[in-house]
């Protein structure tokens, strides 16, 4: 019994490290951890894209509506 308890424990124990990276690999866990400074970068960056890319569409959008009113 204690072997089966011991050997249900180590798979508990592999199975949630196992959850975990793959969190990690698909990109789940983006605010977390970084398994290379790559890819935290590139996370940045592509943060950093997307909030310019909103801020143009707001810009557009004003524009458009401005001309609209003339």
């Amino acid at each position: 019994m204690e072997m089966l308890t011991m050997i249900c424990e180590k798979l508990w124990i592999v199975m949630m490290l196992a959850a975990f990276f793959i969190c990690l690999a698909k990109g789940w866990l983006r605010k977390g951890f970084y398994i290379t400074r790559e890819q935290k970068e590139e996370n940045e960056y592509r943060e950093k894209l997307e909030k310019e890319k909103k801020r143009q569409e707001i810009l557009n959008k004003s524009k458009m509506s401005c001309r609209m009113e003339k």
